[in-house]
């Protein structure tokens, strides 16, 4: 399985996350997807630069989310998209936003995030890395305007995702779900206020690594 995908805001918390998960020999700990917001695109290619230099001296694969262009220049594991930034869709049909053919080229990895049926066979095309569904429960974290897919929409996903493709479920799963979500097929879990928004960081990420070594 992936393991547990903590989102995190800056890289900072890609430097701290990888310093205890080297400390702790965390196993299911080992990718992390940065999202930051409300920076200049000066600020955003520093933060990410920072960001890949701390992934790399810990040995994390980061994920950066929506900006394929700093992914590719600072050397990132792979891309995380939406399937507003992944299709743009005009009169003519859909065409994509990023450059699909320099992410692969560079030799990153695709995940993409889906909600519908229509937007996961939309992705298939694309043959992403890993294919996330979301949101699984209600969430505060994010203004999304889904229903919850449950249990019965992640055993839908996992039976229509290609069996090599991993899928990654997010939006409201907490430490007590994850038991539920992996046996109903999930691969792997991300989270945001589980981990950035836990009093014991420390003590949330071995609780998380411990769920996949069950």
């Amino acid at each position: 399985g992936v393991g547990l995908l903590p989102v995190v805001p800056n890289a900072a918390w890609v430097d701290k996350i990888g310093r205890i998960v080297r400390e702790e020999k965390l196993e299911n700990v080992l990718h992390l997807q940065i999202r930051p917001k409300g920076l200049s695109r000066e600020a955003l290619e520093k933060e990410l630069k920072l960001a890949c230099e701390h992934a790399k001296k810990h040995q994390i694969k980061l994920w950066i989310n929506d900006h394929w262009d700093f992914a590719i220049k600072y050397g990132a594991f792979g891309i995380h998209v939406g399937q507003e930034d992944l299709f743009k869709v005009d009169g003519k049909g859909c065409e994509t936003e990023v450059d699909l053919e320099a992410v692969k080229k560079a030799g990153l990895r695709l995940g993409i995030s889906t909600h519908t049926y229509y937007e996961l066979a939309r992705s298939h095309a694309i043959r992403p890395s890993y294919v996330s569904l979301g949101p699984v429960y209600p969430t505060k974290s994010k203004d999304v305007s889904y229903h919850p897919s449950g249990l019965g929409g992640i055993k839908s996903w996992r039976e229509l995702v290609h069996p090599e493709v991993p899928l990654i479920v997010i939006g409201g799963v907490g430490l007590d779900d994850a038991d539920d979500c992996l046996h109903a097929g999930a691969q792997g879990i991300a989270v945001i206020g589980a981990v950035v928004g836990a009093s014991d960081v420390r003590g949330a990420l071995k609780a998380w690594d411990q769920k996949w070594r069950a």
